[in-house]
């Protein structure tokens, strides 16, 4: 629960940069309570690059103001620094910060917290106010549906997958665990993963098992994230394929953790990441 208690409370959301095309649209719903009446109403407004607007204003005289429900959407076509903050008489507090790409969203939904929604209507990641991320067992991200990249770039370049991600926070050590199911156009059509963090890593450590035959896969240890090992330029079955990478790492700063995937063939390959893959992580401080 948000509750603006005071004439000077606000909740205020910005941006880190300037927007390449729409300013993101934002809306709240809240109550007003009295001590004679409880009056509902919403808001919407839209950011204005690094100037902070007010998404939820201050309540009235004697008023306390309890916020319902927020959404922040990404209209831009370029990935946008979101910052949700609650303003106490000039004094800010950030309650949610993370990258959105373009067509995901923030939802705040009262006893519930936050949570990003990305443009197929999957949640890629979901947080509680104070903590930013719930400390209670593995959490799992999984696809809704399927995803698929076809490469028109070198050998070796990788792109991310769409839903395969979740938010950390500085400072903080998380485990990792992505299980992905994968299609391709032939069995000579080699693919690669690598989970790459948008902030700098500390400590990192990860292992990648992949099927190259139906009797054989690949194994590669990386104390590097996004390194882009050469694995094989086959692959077990045109589909049911799978990978499995786990690991580690210390957070050097709050951002994402995506899974990027490409092929180890030339350009033109088809590589379908399919509805059921996920990802689960532990924070564990």
């Amino acid at each position: 629960m948000i509750i603006l208690a005071n004439t000077t409370d606000s909740i205020q959301v910005l941006l880190s940069a300037t927007v390449a095309a729409n300013q993101l649209q934002c809306y709240a719903a809240f109550r007003d309570t009295t001590s004679s009446a409880i009056t509902p109403s919403s808001r919407v407004v839209t950011t204005n690059n690094t100037t902070a607007v007010d998404l939820v204003q201050s309540p009235g005289s004697s008023t306390q103001r309890i916020v319902d429900f927020l959404s922040i959407q990404n209209t831009d076509t370029a990935t946008q620094e979101v910052t949700i903050r609650f303003n106490d008489n000039g004094v800010t507090y950030i309650l949610f910060k993370i990258s959105l790409n373009t067509g995901e969203k923030i939802e705040y939904h009262d006893g519930k917290g936050f949570k990003v929604i990305n443009s197929a209507g999957g949640i890629t990641g979901i947080a509680e106010i104070g903590s930013n991320i719930s400390n209670v067992g593995f959490k799992t991200i999984y696809l809704p549906t399927d995803s698929i990249l076809t490469s028109s770039r070198a050998l070796g370049s990788s792109d991310p997958v769409p839903g395969l991600e979740f938010p950390v926070v500085q400072d903080k050590i998380y485990l990792f665990k992505f299980f992905i199911l994968y299609d391709v156009d032939a069995t000579t059509t080699g693919v690669r993963f690598n989970v790459h963090n948008s902030s700098l890593t500390n400590n990192y450590a990860a292992i990648n098992f992949e099927s190259l035959t139906a009797s054989t896969a690949f194994i590669h240890y990386t104390s590097t994230d996004f390194l882009q090992g050469a694995t094989s330029n086959t692959s077990a079955y045109t589909g049911q394929n799978c990978s499995r990478i786990e690991g580690g790492f210390i957070a050097g700063g709050h951002g994402r953790v995506r899974l990027y995937a490409g092929h180890d063939v030339a350009a033109g390959a088809t590589l379908t990441i399919k509805k059921g893959s996920m990802v689960q992580f532990y924070q564990l401080t």
